[in-house]
């Protein structure tokens, strides 16, 4: 009987689908809830009474009434936000003997606390993720230079493969990956980088980088990779097939999925790159492959397909290789000394982050860069793919962005709150409900502008 082979085209984008999905629920769950509890904490530390705290929106999932106060807690269906409602004298009669606790009631100061708290909330989840994958350990490369593009800022200035670099700005390096976001923040800053190299013939040196110098997208994006034009060393790839596609030569000639190419037409073949050279240069001819599978030695024979590319015919055979690169560095630091440089990469990320607004308003940087629901599902799918630490990283990030996004001066946001307290604050009387009605309004329109560049930039991303 004929066994039938699933087409793995078929499997992979369900797979995807559950962990993008997955991955952005989890994630949008737990930085709301973080957010809404930072106001629900701050409020209740100073006697706000709470009516309802809610995570999510629409049709309520989930509700139960609790403590003293029978605050409802409500899960609802659409993951998408969140809000802490408040007993207020704006929204409704107030007894006369609950007013004290209403959130119109209290000082200016008061007010201005609990508005900040839930921004404030996802600053510090953020330095906490960061500390805890720092304390578990980075995977990453070691910082040695692996390649140099030829006529890069790099090559330019006389960075060398094989160079390690030893310190930036002094600060001593662990990682390749170790400094980027201070990099780009030094970057946008138009501050000079001095990198502390050392050959592999122990020979010192020091570069300094101007980022005036940088080509055009050079500061938004990695600053060794595509500001300089550096690389890692990264460890050969193995000739181990990690995919066999449906109707491909391989599948055709027998090949399976973790089967281990070791010779092509009797020549070794060490890496996944020698593989694919001796494939690409047999287009249409017979090919013999020496296997390795389950630790006994097998000959396949295939025939590349002719497939045109800019290098003119070459061959394919329809075969892919494991994703994953095997890390060279772990960044792992101390209780201490990783909760610190949390903080830092907080504080980094936030001050990047509104740079990068800035220059986007000042149109130095393209609003191409602006990503939506589905670029945050996607990556997050692919960091809980990888694992927990790039999850935790990516929560990180979000976190801190999510946290900038609310101090926005725009209305129905924390930030445009804040303003309406800045605004009482000069005048010395509240902002009418009037205007704020007003300003919620083009709140909601500044909104939908920006989610739907976000939704443009997500659909554009997805090639439809």
């Amino acid at each position: 009987m004929r066994q039938v082979l699933p087409d793995p085209s078929s499997v992979i984008p369900v797979s995807d689908f559950l962990y993008s999905a997955g991955g952005f629920i989890v994630a949008i769950g737990v930085l709301v809830t973080f957010h809404e509890l930072g106001h629900f904490s701050v409020a209740r530390l100073f006697g706000v009474k709470i009516l309802r705290f809610s995570i999510g929106f629409g049709r309520p999932l989930w509700r139960r009434h609790c403590g003293a106060d029978q605050t409802e807690v409500v899960v609802s269906l659409i993951p998408l936000g969140g809000y802490v409602r408040m007993l207020d004298e704006r929204e409704g009669e107030v007894p006369g003997t609950e007013r004290a606790r209403a959130f119109n009631r209290q000082s200016l100061l008061i007010r201005s606390a609990i508005v900040m708290a839930g921004p404030f909330a996802n600053f510090l989840l953020a330095a906490l993720l960061y500390w805890t994958a720092l304390v578990i350990g980075i995977a990453g490369f070691s910082p040695v230079i692996g390649q140099v593009l030829p006529g890069g800022l790099g090559d330019q200035l006389g960075f060398k493969s094989g160079q390690q670099i030893v310190a930036i700005d002094q600060r001593p390096v662990r990682s390749w990956s170790e400094y980027h976001i201070y990099l780009v923040n030094q970057s946008l800053k138009g501050r000079p980088i001095v990198f502390d190299l050392l050959s592999d013939t122990g020979v010192a040196r020091s570069i300094e980088v101007d980022p005036k110098d940088f080509p055009g997208r050079g500061t938004t994006h990695g600053v060794l990779e595509t500001g300089l034009g550096l690389f890692p060393a990264v460890p050969p790839i193995s000739p181990t097939v990690s995919e066999v596609l449906a109707g491909s030569p391989a599948q055709r000639g027998g090949l399976q999925k973790d089967d281990l190419v070791t010779a092509v037409d009797g020549s070794p073949i060490e890496d996944w790159r020698g593989l694919v050279q001796a494939i690409s240069t047999r287009p249409g001819q017979r090919v013999e492959l020496e296997v390795d599978r389950d630790r006994q030695r097998l000959i396949i024979q295939v025939i590349p397909d002719a497939v045109e590319s800019a290098d003119g015919t070459i061959g394919r055979i329809g075969i892919k290789r494991d994703a994953r690169v095997r890390p060279t560095a772990y960044l792992q630091l101390g209780l201490l000394p990783a909760f610190g440089r949390g903080l830092e990469n907080t504080w980094l990320l936030s001050e990047l982050t509104v740079r990068t607004l800035v220059h986007m308003v000042r149109l130095k940087i393209s609003t191409e860069t602006l990503g939506g629901p589905v670029t945050i599902a996607r990556v997050a799918g692919q960091s809980a793919r990888t694992g927990i630490v790039p999850f935790l990283l990516f929560l990180a990030v979000v976190s801190v962005s999510l946290g900038v996004l609310n101090l926005l001066p725009i209305p129905i946001l924390d930030g445009g709150h804040l303003f309406y307290l800045l605004i009482e604050a000069i005048r010395g009387t509240p902002v009418s409900v009037e205007a704020m009605q007003i300003g919620q309004r083009l709140g909601i329109g500044m909104l939908a502008v920006l989610m739907f560049i976000a939704f443009y930039n997500d659909v554009a991303r997805l090639g439809w």
